[in-house]
């Protein structure tokens, strides 16, 4: 639900005496065309390949410079051993002057102070970090870049999405990756500057009983934008006043944001587009419930419930990616044609 941490995409680069012909074979490939490096990682993800493409010009010998010098950039929306095997089998091993892997490097998501978290990765793992104009760090083949970010791991990141600073571990990626996930936890809260993960319950009613549904809404909502993990879940009892008991689904979860964020989100989600308010969510950091009057930036403002709501509703679509976006306005509507 909450992603840490994921790989960068993949980097490959074939030296060529054919371009055209070797050209050809990716765009059979459904490649995308890229212009620079931050176009090319603009557009891809984990799972993607991005081909350096490097025209050799006649000369007699492969080029051991600069993989950026000269090359077409291709994203590939398959993974390097995939589309080795692919050049194998349709013969096209003779159009390759040389071949070259390596591992694009490790995007962790940070929260609060990137300080803590590069110092502790200095002093545990060796990490050195790089300094100069250059956005990424171009991966050597003994050494993995680690990149740091605000923005969910679930989508694409951006160049202008990267913390300028970064760090080399000193090994190569598929170790650096099994020993960064081993305490990927750690590192992330040491940068949460003495503060802990907090614990938060979200409780779920609806009049009309649609729990299934707001349920759904609820779930989208955590894992598009990476909002915690969801430790616990069942349904339970609540009080509006003595003797009037109330039925309600209630979620637990941890996650490093405030709790007044997260009582901004499901704000959110109390309304519809027109106003009406289809659900309530109420949320609980400990024993303490938090007000919809609490949500951070807004205290003083003097807006009424609806009219704060809307406005969280409009900054949770507007953070959302189209197909999530799409999928909580149809189950909005849904909502909407059963009993209102």
């Amino acid at each position: 639900m909450l992603s840490l941490m994921r790989g960068a995409p993949r980097l490959l680069l074939l030296e060529t005496k054919n371009g055209e012909q070797l050209g050809g074979f990716l765009d059979r490939r459904m490649a995308e065309h890229a212009y620079d490096l931050r176009d090319a990682w603009g557009k891809a993800g984990e799972q993607q390949t991005l081909v350096f493409l490097k025209e050799l010009e006649g000369r007699e010998e492969a080029d051991s410079g600069s993989w950026l010098e000269g090359s077409r950039i291709y994203v590939i929306s398959e993974g390097t051993e995939d589309l080795l095997c692919a050049l194998v089998n349709e013969g096209l091993c003779s159009l390759v002057e040389r071949v070259e892997c390596r591992h694009g490097g490790l995007i962790v998501r940070t929260f609060g102070q990137l300080d803590a978290i590069v110092d502790l990765l200095k002093a545990e793992l060796g990490a050195r970090e790089i300094e100069g104009p250059e956005w990424a760090a171009w991966p050597d083949r003994q050494g993995t870049t680690v990149l740091f970010t605000e923005k969910s791991l679930r989508s694409i990141v951006e160049p202008s999405d990267l913390h300028p600073r970064r760090v080399v571990l000193p090994m190569r990626g598929e170790v650096a990756s099994r020993v960064m996930r081993r305490s990927i936890v750690r590192y992330v809260t040491s940068g949460l500057s003495g503060r802990s993960w907090n614990a938060v319950e979200l409780r779920l009613y609806d009049k009309y009983g649609l729990y299934d549904l707001h349920y759904r809404r609820v779930m989208r909502v955590l894992e598009a934008l990476e909002l915690g993990f969801v430790v616990g879940e069942g349904w339970s009892r609540d009080f509006a006043r003595v003797l009037l008991e109330l039925k309600c689904y209630t979620l637990k979860m941890v996650t490093p944001i405030s709790p007044g964020e997260v009582k901004r989100a499901m704000l959110g989600l109390e309304y519809a587009a027109d106003g009406t308010r289809i659900a309530d969510f109420d949320v609980y950091a400990g024993k303490e419930k938090v007000s919809w009057t609490g949500v951070p930036g807004e205290k003083g403002r003097g807006e009424g419930r609806e009219a704060l709501g809307l406005k969280a509703r409009a900054n949770l679509l507007g953070r959302l990616e189209p197909a999530d976006r799409e999928r909580l306005e149809a189950l909005e509507a849904e909502i909407l044609s059963k009993n209102w």
